[in-house]
């Protein structure tokens, strides 16, 4: 357990170390890098402009709800600490709010160390009433809330944000909590101009299709 442990924070230390490394020179470099892009993409100026009007509004949105979620998180653990008789709420409270920022920690690093404390002294309710409300209600605010904070502003559906984000994590670590959606929603990008480039072919063989069926629904009824 200890290894494991030990293994994961230091997979979180080092995701965390290379996010902010990339952020750094992105930060630097991201205009260069961009007009880069843009000179070699094969796309027209105005689906260049719609990709990257997508990409900034869905890291935009999801930045902003990681922080929302954490502020929600933070204060929610802070009050159940409060409510329980835990001292020095308010300053676990900011912690947490700082923890939940962070993919993959949470407030669970404060609470459930406070409700096993709280069971070591014999505390025992406060110490069940804290392991519950942060298995029920804390651990899930992020899973209630991201879809529908990130997915309103970045223009996707909540389900498409739950599991972007959920394989972003898996796949790519820290940063994943980004790249997830960023990646979904350059997709659907991919396929909205696809959908308008190719309008014309794909309207002709949809109504192929349709002539075809039409003329075999009365064959098939004939010969039935």
């Amino acid at each position: 357990v200890i290894n494991k442990t030990s293994r994961g924070t230091f997979q979180v230390v080092t995701d965390l170390f290379i996010t902010l490394f990339t952020m750094f020179y992105f930060f630097r470099d991201g205009d260069r890098l961009i007009q880069r892009i843009k000179y070699l993409s094969p796309l027209n100026d105005a689906h260049e402009e719609e990709l990257m009007h997508r990409f900034v509004s869905v890291s935009r949105a999801t930045i902003k709800g990681t922080l929302l979620i954490g502020l929600v998180q933070g204060v929610l653990g802070g009050l159940t600490l409060w409510f329980f008789g835990v001292g020095s709420a308010i300053l676990w409270g900011v912690v947490m709010v700082f923890l939940s920022v962070i993919p993959l920690v949470g407030s669970w690093l404060v609470l459930y160390p406070a409700a096993i404390i709280q069971l070591i002294l014999g505390n025992i309710w406060q110490g069940i009433g804290i392991f519950l409300v942060t298995v029920v209600v804390i651990a899930n605010i992020d899973n209630l809330l991201r879809p529908r904070l990130v997915g309103r502003d970045a223009g996707m559906h909540d389900l498409m944000i739950f599991f972007s984000t959920l394989g972003g994590i898996s796949l790519f670590g820290i940063m994943g909590f980004i790249i997830g959606p960023v990646i979904a929603v350059f997709f659907l990008t991919i396929l909205d101009i696809y959908s308008i480039e190719f309008k014309p072919d794909l309207d002709l063989a949809q109504s192929s299709s349709v002539e075809k069926h039409r003329e075999e629904s009365p064959s098939a009824t004939t010969q039935s």
